[in-house]
């Protein structure tokens, strides 16, 4: 790393705030990692009025930029293009593909998957045709453009070489990190079972509500395992629900374990740890993953994880996740009752505590960085 000339490094972090889900905690836990370490180069850090709202970092080489463009608009394009000029920087880090078009200075784009390229919304095929096409447009932009892509995993590295015939040399592949465990606070086991209603076991899903996600699959295995086993587990659906499928309601409303299953939308985060730790299982039946970042969080707080085999899951759960062919509710089904009926959780735990050693946000900040340098080096 160089340590005599300061940059001026823009960094688009307008997926800052905690309900930018996925993206918003790699925005976070990154920035926080690299101010860690930096304290040389000057960061100009943009930020929506949203994202501004939950920024904590008073660093003097770190300056809180707000720009009032949101992603997706024609605002990103124009007023967000003229901050970024005037702020006359050598280096902007856009941590997802949005990004002003016109904007001709070096930047590094990070590259967290392409399922906004593979599963279009539950919309008009004329709204999904121009959203798809769009999407499409900014991202093949993005990707040819910049000097440098990060792609948070090797699957998705692999998949933008297929998808949008990006040169894999021309991608630096670096994890996410662990996050970092919250201790449980006295009486979270009395908090969890106020807050879903039941003392009874659950099966634990947490993410949005999407079609690719497997929700389908995980409430078709539920009710084999409900009907099988005549256990009292619940399933505990925790996540967004503002893109809900005619087929994932069908099936929520005509399942005979409908009063089983639990959805309270967004936990929240001082109850989330517990919630994960006092799981039967977390399962992750996604169709596709760029990474998967419940796979490690499930299992930072020794709660067993079930995970499809598709796409990135394998890559990031290793050989501490137990595993299902995706789509197969049969076979989560059989996974479920093995968790519950003949599991060696000590065996587990053991192979948990070494696969988690794998992923560390300092070693993610500290290959950002080397990402930087590499570039602005090359143009002096």
């Amino acid at each position: 790393m160089n340590t005599q000339r300061t940059y001026r490094i823009g960094i688009d972090a307008r997926f800052y705030r905690k309900s930018a889900a996925g993206v918003g905690r790699y925005t976070r836990e990154l920035l926080s990692h690299i101010f860690t370490i930096d304290h040389q180069n000057e960061y100009f850090v943009f930020l929506t009025e949203a994202d501004i709202a939950e920024w904590t970092i008073s660093q003097p080489n770190v300056h809180p930029v707000v720009v009032k463009a949101a992603h997706y608009t024609l605002k990103e394009q124009t007023e967000f293009l003229r901050t970024l000029y005037a702020h006359k920087l050598d280096l902007v880090h856009f941590l997802q593909f949005n990004h002003p078009i016109l904007y001709t200075k070096p930047f590094v784009t990070t590259l967290h998957d392409l399922t906004l390229l593979h599963f279009r919304k539950p919309e008009s095929p004329v709204k999904a045709f121009v959203r798809s096409t769009g999407f499409k447009v900014t991202m093949s932009h993005a990707l040819k453009a910049a000097k440098k892509v990060i792609a948070i995993s090797e699957y998705t590295a692999q998949d933008a070489e297929r998808t949008m015939s990006l040169s894999h040399a021309k991608m630096n592949v670096i994890y996410e990190g662990m996050p970092q465990a919250i201790q449980l606070l006295p009486g979270a086991k009395d908090a969890v079972r106020k807050y879903i209603g039941t003392s009874d076991p659950y099966f634990l899903y947490v993410s949005d509500w999407r079609p690719h996600k497997g929700l389908v699959t995980l409430i078709d295995a539920f009710t084999d395992f409900k009907e099988k086993t005549k256990l009292p587990h619940k399933l505990l659906l925790c996540g967004s629900q503002t893109v809900v499928s005619d087929e994932i309601r069908e099936r929520l409303i005509s399942s005979p374990f409908a009063s089983d299953i639990i959805a309270p939308g967004f936990v929240p985060e001082e109850l989330l740890p517990a919630v994960f730790h006092y799981a039967t299982a977390l399962v992750v039946p996604s169709e596709y993953e760029g990474f998967g970042l419940p796979v490690l969080e499930g299992m930072m707080y020794q709660t067993v994880v079930i995970a499809s085999d598709a796409t990135s899951l394998p890559e990031i759960g290793g050989d501490a996740a137990l595993y299902f062919p995706v789509r197969d509710s049969a076979a989560l089904a059989k996974r479920m009752t093995e968790v519950v009926t003949s599991f060696d959780n000590l065996a587990y735990l053991k192979k948990v505590e070494k696969h988690l050693r794998k992923f560390s946000w300092t070693k993610c900040a500290e290959q950002t960085l080397d990402t930087y340098y590499s570039v602005l080096e090359k143009r002096r």
